[in-house]
């Protein structure tokens, strides 16, 4: 089954996500949505983009916005914990390359 579009509305499941730099996320539709960073997927574009850490790669974010469409930059919005009681924080926005697939993991 092709899946264009990924959101928290999404059916509850778990998702492989491929973007156009090599990046993996695995994305956790549930009553909170969470969204992980799988670190060492093979690059596409080594020079440019290589395989960058990222702020808490592969653990779990949980995400008030959520939203990966096929050939459309994915956004990921979620708030650092070490940052909840910073009154002038509100949150954080990653910006992916453009997704290339999204598929539904099988489950257990």
């Amino acid at each position: 089954m092709t899946i264009l579009e990924l959101t928290p509305e999404s059916p509850a499941g778990s998702y492989e996500v491929l973007t156009s730099s090599g990046s993996r996320y695995l994305v956790v539709v549930a009553e909170e949505t969470t969204v992980s960073r799988v670190p060492g997927a093979a690059p596409l574009m080594e020079s440019y983009w290589g395989s960058v850490s990222r702020y808490r790669d592969t653990e779990p974010l949980v995400c008030s916005v959520v939203r990966f469409v096929e050939g459309q930059k994915g956004v990921l919005q979620y708030v650092k914990e070490e940052r909840r009681s910073d009154p002038e924080y509100v949150s954080s926005t990653r910006l992916t390359t453009p997704v290339t697939s999204i598929r539904l993991l099988p489950t257990e």
